[in-house]
């Protein structure tokens, strides 16, 4: 049941591969931000979306950010079951997000978020920061 009076979003942002809510939750002593975000298949396009990640995490530096999608970016070798690795791609992702200062969420009984036919990767990723 939505009860209006525990959650309420004070503005909703768009912009290409995010959109982001900022709501107050219980009363107005808590803020925070919670974003959806996408990125795109092609390695020109993640470089993009990491820099629009960054200017996004400093632009709600005072409050605290939850940070979930499709990244379409591995971090290590055991996030795909061919095990393959774009190292370049991981290092600019790990860059991105310890550069926001995300502490990643664990999957809990899974070690993939995406499946077709036998391939099977970890794209799809929720992150904090406090």
């Amino acid at each position: 049941m939505w009860d209006d009076d525990l959650f309420r979003v004070d503005s909703v942002e768009f912009v290409g591969s995010w959109i982001s809510l900022f709501d107050s939750f219980v009363d107005d002593t808590f803020n925070c931000v919670i974003t959806r975000f996408y990125t795109a298949g092609s390695r020109t396009e993640r470089a993009v979306s990491w820099m629009e990640l960054t200017k996004l995490r400093h632009a709600f530096l005072d409050h605290p950010c939850f940070l979930m999608g499709d990244f379409n970016e591995m971090l290590s070798n055991a996030d795909r079951s061919s095990h393959l690795l774009d190292k370049r791609g991981a290092s600019e992702f790990q860059a991105s997000i310890d550069g926001c200062d995300l502490v990643e969420y664990p999957l809990v009984n899974h070690r993939f978020t995406w499946f077709r036919g036998g391939f099977m990767s970890r794209s799809d990723r929720a992150f904090a920061h406090t």
